[in-house]
């Protein structure tokens, strides 16, 4: 194992970028014993089973979107995932060492195939590890506690509203700033726009963490509930592959530059818009 690491093309990249991969993936494994000794939550057999039984239906949803198709990488711009729905999921609803679990399991489920680079891989668990682990700890300090049953947000509670809207930013936050600090620090010559994601990717954040916040809530009413979040996020799968197929057709493989087709198309638009405004 080790000779496999020595060989990683990790140790190839900037000194300054291979120095914060490695500090993001060791520093998962340094936050977690802290939360668990500030929250003194007791062991339960129940979370280890809602622990199982949320990864087993994140694995059927991934397994179904990836037969629809996987969003492509693309060097310099953040990937496109849907893990985060399910890690949020869980960071609401279980305590730190769930979050970090989840995140090694599902993580390179979901980008297997997609990221050849092993430390690309453990870099992407422990970047969404920590940005669960940030969307958890606010919202235990905000809120002092998690979604549970017959603790759902109402009109009249608008303290546990606040803080799940709180986590969710944070969660945002944490793994926006992460995946464009790494890409900005290997890539020195990729704009910081670029790095952050434009966006359709941005809408797809945010639109991937209103699920997992409404997958925690249906398994606060009835574990059963949850599967209603899988088509949802099967359907968001496939408007990332359409985006993407919109954006290649739009533009010419060999030079970057758009094709004629989108080029007259902008060009009709942009005629149209002039004589209405005549």
């Amino acid at each position: 194992m080790l000779a496999a690491i020595r060989g990683w093309a990790l140790w190839r990249l900037p000194w300054r970028g291979a120095l914060f991969i490695v500090a993001v993936i060791v520093l998962p494994a340094a936050v977690v014993p802290v939360l668990v000794a500030a929250e003194h939550r007791p062991f339960h057999w129940l979370d280890v089973q809602t622990l199982l039984e949320l990864c087993l239906v994140a694995v059927a949803s991934i397994e179904v979107a990836r037969r629809v198709g996987m969003p492509t990488l693309v060097r310099g711009r953040p990937y496109r995932d849907l893990v985060s729905v399910w890690l949020v999921a869980i960071a609401l609803l279980l305590p730190a060492p769930y979050v970090l679990a989840a995140a090694a399991l599902l993580v390179p489920l979901l980008v297997r195939g997609v990221l050849p680079a092993a430390y690309r891989r453990v870099f992407n668990a422990a970047g969404l590890a920590l940005a669960g682990l940030s969307a958890h700890t606010v919202l235990w300090l905000a809120a002092d506690g998690h979604v549970v049953p017959r603790t759902l947000p109402t009109a009249h509670n608008w303290r546990l509203v606040w803080a799940l809207a709180v986590a969710l930013v944070s969660y945002e936050l944490v793994n926006v700033a992460l995946v464009a600090l790494a890409i900005k620090l290997t890539e020195p010559g990729v704009r910081l726009r670029q790095a952050v994601g434009d966006t359709p990717t941005l809408v797809a954040d945010l639109t991937a963490l209103a699920l997992g916040l409404l997958a925690a809530l249906a398994w606060s009413v009835s574990p059963a509930l949850v599967l209603a979040v899988v088509p949802p996020v099967v359907l968001l799968q496939r408007a990332l592959i359409h985006e993407e197929l919109r954006e290649a057709a739009q533009t010419d493989g060999k030079t970057g530059l758009a094709t004629a087709v989108h080029w007259l198309g902008l060009a009709r638009r942009s005629i149209g818009r002039a004589a209405h405004d005549e």
